[in-house]
């Protein structure tokens, strides 16, 4: 009996990300992003030719896609390793392409980079 609670908690969990991603779609596009001059200043600093449309489209992707089922973060409250071991873990679980991922971690990254001190990386 509590395997089968268990399991049935599991599938109202998971219907409600799915219908949650559904709603998310049918909701309004969030206002077009602009990166600071910092933040491409400092992608350009990591990642040369990075574009300020780059950063846009990165933004997009975590407030939409990441957003989906289970909100953003303060991208300061992560380190860079573990923004990139969660980026990894969840980009074939948002179906993002290798593009997106790559266009996702320079938002974050540099995002996150204007954000904290050299000290707290």
């Amino acid at each position: 009996m509590q395997k089968i609670s268990l399991s049935l908690l599991m599938l109202v969990f998971l219907w409600n990300c799915k219908s949650t991603k559904e709603t998310a779609s049918a909701a309004a596009a969030p206002a077009a992003y602009t990166p600071s001059e910092a933040q491409l200043k400092m992608a350009l600093n990591r990642w040369p030719g990075t574009t300020s449309a780059e950063l846009s489209e990165g933004n997009k992707i975590y407030t939409t896609q990441c957003n989906r089922c289970h909100g953003n973060f303060p991208v300061e409250q992560f380190t860079e390793k573990k923004w990139l071991h969660e980026v990894d873990e969840m980009a074939p679980k948002a179906s993002l392409s290798p593009e997106e991922k790559t266009k996702l971690t320079k938002y974050l990254l540099s995002m996150r980079d204007t954000k904290v001190s050299p000290v707290q990386n």
